[in-house]
């Protein structure tokens, strides 16, 4: 369901909620096996809510998460550094909203630290300009949506890698939202953090050391969610 004129964010999630209740425990009795990828908004709320109504296993339930996020950033870093954007592995880690952020330094192009792959190249750190980066990362759903309506292509390139991954067992590393026990001292939320993805779900989890501001920021965005989660009735 789409926002109405006057609807809360927390109505909205309600209802979609509601939905996903209504629906699902429905779907997951006639395909108990099945691995599902989740690409309704809010997606984290709505994965965490199919784990809550049904009997399925996290592996199974894959959040779209911040997959397209991390594709953003990295088309983004690519800019700047005038190199194709394969050859950059950065990520954006938390929830696929407002508390995503970038744990810089786990980004890497050619195998060095990114700040480090920038001095080698003669540039100044200041030229590279994270923060703007981060932001147009942040803002980039919303431009889209400002100018053309809606946000169908590059979400339908994002899952189509998903569901690709998956029906080729592709054992890729992915941002899914999935739900999270244990991972950075984080219990019971769904959020996006790397993942190994394969024709059986999600198959095993990747844990970068992070800096003390980069664990403050995933925390901040798993208390985010969980903040949203103790206003719905599951």
């Amino acid at each position: 369901m789409a926002r109405k004129p006057g609807m809360s964010r927390i109505d909205l999630t309600q209802n979609n909620v509601n939905i996903i209740k209504q629906v699902m425990p429905q779907v997951a009795k006639i395909a108990p096996d099945a691995v599902y990828v989740v690409v309704s908004n809010p997606i984290d709320i709505l994965t965490y809510t199919i784990l809550q109504c049904t009997d399925l296993k996290p592996s199974q339930v894959v959040g779209s998460g911040t997959v397209l996020d991390s594709s953003r950033l990295r088309c983004a870093i690519a800019e700047k550094a005038e190199i194709s954007p394969k050859s950059i592995h950065a990520y954006v880690f938390g929830e696929h909203g407002d508390t995503s952020f970038v744990p810089w330094s786990t980004t890497t192009i050619g195998g060095m630290n990114i700040f480090d792959y920038w001095k080698s190249m003669g540039r100044s750190i200041e030229e590279l300009d994270t923060d703007t980066i981060e932001e147009s990362v942040h803002v980039a759903g919303a431009e889209v949506i400002k100018r053309k309506g809606a946000t169908f292509y590059a979400i339908a390139l994002s899952v189509n890698k998903i569901c690709d991954t998956i029906l080729r067992d592709s054992n890729c590393i992915l941002t899914v939202s999935t739900l999270t026990n244990g991972r950075y001292g984080i219990d019971d939320v769904c959020l996006s953090l790397p993942c190994i993805v394969n024709g059986h779900g999600i198959v095993g989890e990747i844990n970068p050391p992070l800096l003390d501001e980069e664990l403050a920021k995933l925390q901040k965005s798993a208390d985010s969610l969980k903040s949203i989660i103790s206003q719905l009735t599951f």
